[in-house]
């Protein structure tokens, strides 16, 4: 759904989403690896429960994140625009 988005778009939209994109990647990697690090320190110190498994939950709503930063990707490399 977000490659038709991107589809639609004009060039110059593109890249000003594009200037966007580092600044995303960034954020939604570092909350990736805090939230698997959270996990990891959870599990070890109290055990599996309910509220070790929460960080997984933040790190997979940044691995979404991070796919629609893959589709603007694809069509910036589809249209030749770097």
């Amino acid at each position: 759904m977000a490659e038709n988005k991107y589809s639609e778009m004009s060039d110059e939209q593109l890249l000003v989403e594009k200037k966007k994109l580092k600044s995303t990647k960034l954020i939604s990697g570092v909350i990736i690896a805090v939230s698997f690090l959270a996990f990891v320190l959870a599990a070890v110190k109290n055990g599996m429960s309910f509220l070790t498994f929460l960080p997984l939950a933040f790190a997979y709503l940044a691995m979404k994140i991070q796919e629609k930063t893959h589709a603007l990707e694809a069509t910036l490399n589809t249209r030749g625009l770097e």
